[in-house]
């Protein structure tokens, strides 16, 4: 019984690791966005 709770856990913490991961990766591309964007009214 342990041992599934702990698997969960870790598929949690998966889940959580790869949504941490597309919102760095969002973060990123609208930095880069908006810096492209930026640049075309300099």
């Amino acid at each position: 019984m342990a041992s599934l709770r702990g698997q969960g856990g870790i598929q949690q913490l998966l889940a959580v690791d790869q949504e941490a991961r597309h919102i760095v990766n969002a973060a990123k591309n609208g930095e880069k966005v908006a810096s492209s964007l930026a640049s075309k009214f300099d």
